[in-house]
């Protein structure tokens, strides 16, 4: 009956089914948390949303927090009706191009992912963690795409707050150098904060062999591999 979060998994569809029906499996009352950034990028877009709309719930089995990607889409499908980091910014109105012309459908996946919410705080067996996409703060910017480990592998900045930051964002195979003590395509853990997105989606598009996905063990801090 553990809490696993699941770093991005960003349309990867396969690749993250096999990693949840192998832990549940060996739990099959486990709960999941996906990190954000679901979407994006990867090969199975339309295969992702459809399972999200079908399977997420606010504090059910399978709970999610919205990513930039994630944010993108509601911006690109939304007709406008919903806030999103993209309002104040570049829209990349390329990025799910590749889907079908269904527009009705598509704002029904945008509608479902502007409900989702942008962080989640809560104590696991006594254990105390904060999720958000690119780090814990105020304002939306920060909560999707902030970040605190420079392009050069260095730690710009730990978690001050109360309990464990778990992040998912900044990838750790395929565009940083580990920082010090940390390997690549692994789990960052730094005590204070944890970065979760191993970089799957660099593996699956030739990019990056050592990318991975990782669910982390909120109860006890072990972490599963897609690829041990």
């Amino acid at each position: 009956m553990a809490t696993y979060a699941i770093g991005d998994v960003h349309a990867c569809f396969d690749q993250f089914i096999t990693l949840k029906n192998r832990i549940e499996a060996k739990d099959p009352e486990a709960t999941f948390i996906l990190m954000g950034d679901a979407i994006g990028k990867g090969p199975q877009d339309l295969e992702m949303l459809e399972w999200l709309k079908a399977h997420i719930t606010p504090s059910g089995k399978y709970q999610m927090i919205l990513g930039n990607h994630d944010d993108n889409f509601i911006e690109v499908f939304g007709r406008g009706q919903f806030e999103t980091l993209a309002k104040h910014t570049k829209t990349d109105d390329k990025e799910f191009a590749h889907l079908p012309n269904r527009p009705d459908e598509m704002f029904e996946y945008a509608k479902f992912l502007a409900s989702q919410p942008l962080s989640k705080v809560l104590t696991v067996q006594g254990k105390s963690y904060v999720l958000a996409h690119g780090w814990y703060g105020p304002d939306r910017k920060t909560l999707l795409t902030g970040r605190k480990i420079s392009k050069d592998g260095h730690v710009l900045e730990h978690f001050q707050g109360e309990g464990k930051l778990l992040l998912g964002h900044t990838p750790t195979s395929g565009k940083f150098p580990p920082p010090a003590g940390m390997e690549t395509g692994k789990v960052w853990d730094f005590g204070t904060e944890a970065y979760l997105d191993c970089g799957l989606v660099f593996n699956i598009l030739g990019q990056a062999p050592l990318g991975n996905l990782a669910a982390y063990t909120l109860e006890t801090g072990e972490i599963h591999y897609l690829w041990p």
